[in-house]
Parts: C-alpha cells; sequence; structure tokens
C-alpha cells in the first residue's frame, strides 16, 4: 500500500486517554503498515452539525498537537519517499505556528513532487525564518479560507504566504489556487516576479531548474482575474514561464449583466490566448445572464483566435435564460428567436473548425468541451449530425464534448 487518506476525523475526550496518547497509538499503527507510503492526505475539521457526542464535546485538537505526534514521525520516517502530501486544515492556520510545518516540509521532504494545503488565515503568518529552496516540488496546489476583520489584514497575509511559497518551492511548474475574497488588491505581478527571479538565480548557480507551465485559479472574482491576466501578459517573455495549460473559474455572479462577462472575454481572455503557446484551457463562468441579442459573440471571438499549440478547450459557459419551453408569449418568442440565430451561428463556428482542421496540418486541436451549452433544436440536431457521422459527439444534458482527431 502506497497511499493512506485520513480525513474528517473528530476526537472526544477518554477517561483514561488523551487526544495525544490517542494519536500516539495512531502513529504506532500507521508506521509499521505503511512502509511503502508514497501520497499521503490528511484533514480534520469539524463535521456539520455535530458539536457533542452522548454528552460529551467533540475534539479538533490544535494543531502542534498533531505536529508533533502524527507529521513530524511522518515526514522524517518517510522523508526520501513521500511523493504527495496533501494538508486539508480547514480549521487551523498551518501557516502560524510555532515550529513551522512548512519549514520541516522544505527541509525535509526533498522528493516531494506535490504539495496540496487548505488553510485557514486568521493572523499574521510565521515564515520569516525560511530560508531554504525545494527544487523536487512540481506542483503546488493552496486553498486560502480567510478570517480576517480586516481587509488590510488579509492581502498582507496573503501576499507574505505566496511570497514565501515562491521564494522556497522554486521547481514548481504547475500553480493552482483557490482563496476566499472578492476584492483583495493582490499584487500578482510582484509574486510571480519572485518566482521567476528565484529560479533565475538559482539556475545560475546550479542545474536549470523547470519553467512553470500551468496556472490555474479556482472560484477568482472578475476584479482579480484582470489582475492576473494584466501581470501574466507584463511577465510573458520571462525566461522561466512558459505557460501551456491556464485555467479560470470566474466566482459566481448573479447580476444578470452579461456584458460584464462579454468585455472580460474579449478585453482579457482574448489577449491572454491569441498569439500563445497554449496547449489547453479551462474557463468556467457559472454566472446567470438574460438572453440577448448576440450572447454568443464573446464565445464566437474566443474561438476564432485558438492557437495551432491548442489541443484542449474546456468552456463552461454563463446560464443564459429567457427560454421557457412550450411558453407562447410574444416575449418567449423572441427569446426564442434570438436562441436559434445564436445557436446557428455557434454551431456553424464549430462545423468550420473541423473543416480548417482536416486542412491544417499544424493544428493540433483534439477537443472542445462546453457545460452550460443550450442549443435550439434544429442547431443540437445538426450539430449532432455533422459530429456523429464519425463518433465525434458525446452529449450529457448541457455538456458537450467534441472530437477533432478520429477516433
Amino acid at each position: 500500500m502506497t497511499s493512506s487518506v485520513w480525513t474528517k476525523d473528530v476526537f472526544k475526550p477518554q477517561t483514561n486517554l488523551t487526544v495525544r496518547s490517542l494519536l500516539e497509538q495512531i502513529k504506532t499503527k500507521i508506521i509499521p503498515k505503511l512502509p511503502k507510503l508514497k501520497h499521503f492526505t490528511f484533514g480534520i475539521s469539524r463535521l456539520p452539525g455535530f458539536y457533542v457526542w452522548r454528552s460529551q464535546p467533540i475534539l479538533i485538537p490544535p494543531l502542534s498537537t498533531f505536529t508533533k505526534s502524527i507529521f513530524v514521525p511522518i515526514i522524517t520516517t518517510y522523508y526520501q519517499q513521500l511523493q504527495t502530501l496533501d494538508l486539508q486544515a480547514t480549521t487551523w492556520n498551518i501557516f502560524k505556528t510555532d515550529k513551522n510545518l512548512l519549514e520541516l516540509i522544505i527541509t525535509k521532504l526533498t522528493n516531494l513532487k506535490k504539495l496540496s494545503i487548505v488553510s485557514l488565515i486568521n493572523q499574521t503568518p510565521i515564515m520569516d525564518n525560511i530560508h531554504y529552496h525545494c527544487i523536487s516540488l512540481k506542483e503546488l496546489d493552496i486553498t486560502l479560507k480567510h478570517d480576517f476583520s480586516s481587509m488590510a489584514l488579509f492581502e498582507e497575509s496573503f501576499q507574505h504566504i505566496l511570497l514565501k511559497l515562491f521564494s522556497s518551492f522554486i521547481g514548481i511548474n504547475k500553480f493552482e489556487i483557490c482563496f476566499e475574497n472578492r476584492y483583495s488588491s493582490i499584487d500578482w505581478q510582484q509574486l510571480f516576479n519572485t518566482l521567476f527571479r528565484e529560479k533565475r538565480i538559482y539556475s545560475m548557480d546550479h542545474n536549470p531548474v523547470l519553467p512553470l507551465q500551468s496556472i490555474i485559479f479556482n472560484d477568482i472574482s472578475y476584479f482579480n482575474a484582470k489582475k492576473v491576466i494584466k501581470a501574466l501578459l507584463q511577465l510573458k517573455d520571462e525566461l522561466y514561464f512558459d505557460l501551456q495549460h491556464f485555467g479560470i473559474d470566474l466566482t459566481y455572479n448573479n447580476n444578470q449583466n452579461a456584458s460584464k462577462y462579454n468585455d472580460f472575454v474579449n478585453d482579457y481572455m482574448v489577449p491572454m490566448i491569441k498569439d500563445s503557446k497554449l496547449q489547453s484551457i479551462k474557463f468556467s463562468c457559472g454566472s446567470n445572464y438574460k438572453i440577448k441579442d448576440g450572447y454568443f459573440e464573446s464565445t464566437l471571438k474566443l474561438l476564432s483566435i485558438i492557437p495551432s499549440s491548442m489541443i484542449s478547450i474546456e468552456l463552461t459557459l454563463p446560464k443564459y435564460f429567457g427560454v421557457s419551453e412550450g411558453s407562447n408569449s410574444k416575449v418567449f418568442r423572441e427569446k426564442a428567436k434570438i436562441k436559434g440565430i445564436e445557436s446557428t451561428k455557434l454551431v456553424s463556428k464549430l462545423c468550420e473548425m473541423t473543416s480548417e482542421f482536416e486542412t491544417n496540418t499544424k493544428s493540433k486541436l483534439e477537443t472542445i468541451i462546453f457545460d452550460n451549452l443550450r442549443l435550439s433544436t434544429q442547431s443540437k440536431e445538426y450539430l449532432t449530425f455533422f459530429f456523429g457521422y464519425n463518433n465525434k459527439i458525446f452529449i450529457n444534458d448541457s455538456k458537450y464534448y467534441l472530437g477533432f482527431v478520429d477516433n
């Protein structure tokens, strides 16, 4: 057995057994039973709605207890073989401990390939004592949950944490982040500049490290998504920046203003993709917008500037509404007419891309996936016919899988 997952656990006090004693017993069972452990997932969080069990309070011990009883023994035992570490600390601040857990990970786990951290941020982190480089780590996945009353304190802590992570894990070529704050003013250019600078400095005296090739932002606001793309466009000529995979998941926004989405695609996503060397994009917007003339125009523009290097495209479209099946009112008939026109435009573009692919030997496009795609009945039937003759289409409700290479 090479993988262990320990999550969603809780504790209650015993008459003759403390939580620390219990953890010591667990440790003595884990290590002998898993001599080949390579992948470790750990997370303790309060189960929703459960605060007592048989009149006794359910406990979530402090992080320091787990660090001493579990993390230190695990890390020191498996330091040569552990390849992935996933810490899901929804009630702890991993970056605020007396003996910094991150320092232990950086200095001991010299063969770690992927690190995922979910952490609460409720205090300024203690990380100034970390002055080490970890070259082995290739994937860094961070989720930060804030508990600050002050926006300024959150921004300061967020910036400080990522600066330290980028200064330490300089070997990463894939970065993924999710943070619960819509309007924080983060200096993304400074953060990525730090990572690229550390990569360059290290490579002068050692072997070259991998460039950053994949960036994914989950649950990010329009405000911060714009700042991210502006920063990345400014850094596109960096030696250690070779972006091949890019993902943006926009925070749900039910303001029913489709122009906000269209402007973002036209002014930010299109420049980001056009003339790039991207191999895949994943762009998601789950907001609700009313159907109106040209509501697919931004999607059409996005599909028109796909570089020849692109292999896969995954688009989660806004949830356009305004057409009710069976309705016969004038308003709904007008919306249905618009839906038919826009659906025809999109399907025509997709069929055109197929024809272009057959004649363009440089194109590497293999798949396009749409979610929240609701076409008119006629357009859906035509698309199914066009792609279905050689099994290049699969439809599951509003999710469409389109293939551009022969199976």
